[in-house]
């Protein structure tokens, strides 16, 4: 495997027509070409970072020519990627600051938020983006616990809780959104997650099946075809560290810090590991 340099740590990326969009701690948003994958090489950066932008980017969503970035400490930054060797930063909303994972569906970009604060501001956020230039907030659902990610299916948006070690103890929730009316967000249902994954990091949908990555407790597969009473289904707990994910046929990838694993989904209440893949 072939391992491009980039000045930092990557915490996202998407691929669309061989072009890779990674965002970096510190440095932004790179363009690289991937056509072939074993010579990538870097297209562009922007470089809104010297005036303060991106400098924390947490998550990003490739639409187009177009590229919404979440930052922890910069809010929500919109890109024209169309010169995908000079992109540019052309709409911002600042606060909430602490944004944590994204979702776009047509005009509307959901935006789950995190507070260390006591008593902070942990919700989901619906922002209308269907000026790039200027997004604006139309609606917001407060939550009980900190998400680091969320996911869509239908007209449901998806958020897990994640404690922090200082609050160990809590009770934690996956929480089913309806968002039918973007404008009015409603708690559809909620399965308790306290004993399962109180630490997720990360999730993805396939069919009516969430697979829940855990940075502790493993992987943990919930049926939300009665989106009212999700339910669990499966689990693998020995797979710790499960940070990120991804879907390719009835092939699901884990991702951690020093690996990234290959399991067959075709029994999807069943996970079974079928390889691992050394990345450090």
């Amino acid at each position: 495997a072939y391992r491009p340099p980039l000045p930092g740590a990557a915490f996202d990326l998407q691929i669309l027509d061989q072009t890779a969009y990674v965002i970096a701690a510190l440095l932004g948003l790179y363009t690289v070409d991937v056509s072939n994958p074993n010579e990538p090489f870097e297209l562009g950066t922007d470089t809104s970072r010297i005036h303060g932008g991106l400098r924390t980017p947490r998550a990003l969503v490739v639409r187009e020519a177009l590229a919404y970035i979440v930052d922890i400490n910069n809010g929500l930054r919109n890109y024209d990627v169309s010169n995908q060797s000079n992109p540019q930063e052309i709409g911002i909303l600042e606060k909430p600051q602490e944004m944590t994972d994204i979702v776009v569906d047509g005009p509307y970009a959901y935006i789950s938020v995190q507070d260390h604060t006591t008593g902070g501001d942990r919700s989901l956020r619906v922002v209308d983006i269907s000026n790039p230039s200027n997004p604006v907030e139309i609606s917001m659902l407060p939550l009980s616990n900190n998400t680091l990610a969320l996911a869509k299916y239908q007209d449901l948006i998806v958020l897990p809780d994640a404690l922090e070690i200082m609050e160990s103890g809590k009770n934690t929730f996956l929480h089913l959104v309806d968002v039918t009316n973007p404008s009015n967000p409603t708690q559809a249902g909620e399965l308790d997650t306290t004993n399962l994954a109180p630490n997720a990091m990360s999730l993805i949908i396939h069919d009516h099946y969430i697979y829940l990555g855990d940075s502790q407790n493993g992987l943990h597969v919930i049926d939300i075809s009665d989106p009212v009473h999700p339910r669990w289904v499966g689990s693998l707990p020995d797979l710790v560290m499960v940070y990120d994910l991804a879907i390719a046929g009835d092939k699901l990838f884990t991702a951690s810090y020093a690996w990234v694993t290959m399991l067959d989904i075709s029994k999807p209440s069943l996970p079974v590991l079928k390889d691992v893949y050394i990345t450090s």
